[in-house]
C-alpha cells in the first residue's frame, strides 16, 4: 500500500495530533493521551508497509504465512490500544455536569 492511498487517515491523524497540541493546556488530561495515540497510529502505518513489504523478501511458504498472521495480529493490538486512547481521552476524566 502507498503513502497515496493512506493520504486520508494519515491527514486525519495529523490533524488529531495538531488538535491535541493546540489544546494541551485546555485539556491536560486528554490532550498527550490524544497525541499519544495519534502518533501510535501514524507510526503503526508507516512501519506496517515496511514490514509487509520485507517479510516476503525474508520468508517463504508456510513461514511467511506464519511471520504474516503474527504480524497482523501485533499490528491490530496495537491499533486497538491507540483507539482505546483515543476513548479514554474523549470520555474518561469526565466531570460530571449538573443534574447528573
Amino acid at each position: 500500500m502507498t503513502i497515496v492511498s493512506q493520504l486520508p487517515e494519515l491527514m486525519v491523524w495529523f490533524a488529531g495530533l495538531v488538535l491535541a497540541l493546540m489544546n494541551w493546556r485546555r485539556t491536560p488530561r486528554a490532550a498527550p493521551l490524544l497525541l499519544l495515540a495519534m502518533v501510535t497510529l501514524i507510526t503503526l502505518r508507516l512501519v506496517t508497509g515496511y514490514v509487509n513489504g520485507l517479510l516476503p523478501a525474508l520468508m517463504s511458504g508456510p513461514q511467511l504465512s506464519d511471520a504474516l498472521a503474527l504480524s497482523n495480529f501485533a499490528q491490530s493490538a496495537i491499533a486497538a490500544v491507540a483507539w482505546g486512547m483515543v476513548l479514554v481521552a474523549v470520555f474518561g476524566g469526565r466531570q460530571r455536569g449538573r443534574g447528573e
